[in-house]
């Protein structure tokens, strides 16, 4: 299965516009792209899903086991021609200073995804080798499969930066990206701009990306990546169970104040035999008919920025 981990050197250098870009750049030539995100983020998960038009799903070694994590992987890949995951933090930031418990790197050497780092190149030359040069040789069993680089600011400050990275790592430069404001995701609480308040995810945004990625990116070269994970096993951890015979009507709302959910959830509910019925506390003057519960996944704090 071809498969990579986009992950960056700390949080802020633009892991998820780059993530974005070649979710963007795949599906514009055809291919079937299934999103996935590392750590408990339901914001940019958000992104995925409207840029990939599959819903994006959560992999964490804080919460789940080794194996759930490897059945997520390959319940999702059902389907797909390649798999983008994005990374969480600095691609060794985890639980602790002296562990890797909890990182984007443990998930990449768990689920065997080579790691593509995205790397702020804005306000730097020839020191951006020392940068890269230390990711490769921070822990020598990761698979750092190449290098991309953000917020250059000329051809002729990238040809500076190729230079200097191609005279000192082995890392290969598989792509970079301009400054550029259009498709730049504004922060917020918690993070990134969600999905139902951004327009990166409408028609024009998502052409944007897709031309960025293929000039700026070589995406034949990530589609020669590939996860060494066996994903044809059929096991299972432990968390999913037959599915009822009994029915019930779950009420899920579903709008700015409401919208944190982790899809894998709402799977659960609905192999116990619950009908999901999405509806709008902000618009709807009353909740659906014949509801036996509520699943509530608040945005309030935004909500209340907004209103």
């Amino acid at each position: 299965m071809r498969g990579l981990l986009i992950s960056g050197t700390a949080s802020g250098v633009g892991k998820t516009t780059v993530a974005l870009a070649i979710m963007a750049g795949l599906r514009r030539r055809g291919l079937a792209v299934q999103p996935l995100k590392c750590g408990p983020d339901f914001l940019d998960t958000g992104h995925h899903t409207r840029i990939c038009g599959r819903k994006a799903r959560n992999l964490d070694t804080w919460m789940l086991s080794e194996e759930a994590n490897r059945s997520v992987l390959r319940d999702t890949a059902r389907g797909t021609d390649v798999l983008v995951v994005e990374g969480m933090m600095g691609l060794f930031d985890g639980k602790s200073g002296n562990t890797e418990a909890g990182s984007t790197a443990e998930i990449s050497k768990l689920l065997k995804l080579p790691v593509v780092l995205v790397v702020d190149a804005a306000k730097t030359a020839r020191s951006i080798a020392a940068v890269v040069l230390g990711f490769e040789m921070f822990d020598p069993e990761l698979q750092l499969a190449g290098v991309i680089l953000n917020r250059v600011a000329t051809e002729r400050h990238y040809e500076m930066l190729r230079a200097a990275i191609e005279t000192t790592c082995r890392t290969k430069i598989l792509g970079w990206l301009p400054r550029d404001q259009t498709i730049a995701i504004p922060e917020r609480h918690l993070g990134l701009q969600g999905a139902a308040e951004s327009a990166i995810g409408d028609d024009a945004a998502i052409d944007t990306l897709a031309a960025l990625a293929e000039k700026f990116f070589d995406l034949d070269r990530l589609l020669e990546l590939e996860c060494g994970l066996d994903l044809n096993e059929d096991q299972d951890f432990g968390g999913r169970r037959s599915q009822s015979e009994e029915g019930v009507r779950i009420g899920v709302p579903s709008d700015h104040a409401f919208s944190f959910y982790y899809e894998d959830n709402l799977d659960l509910l609905r192999e116990q035999g619950a009908e999901i019925v999405w509806f709008s506390p902000l618009h709807d003057r009353c909740l659906p008919t014949g509801l036996d519960g509520l699943y509530l996944g608040e945005d309030i704090p935004n909500f209340m920025q907004k209103s």
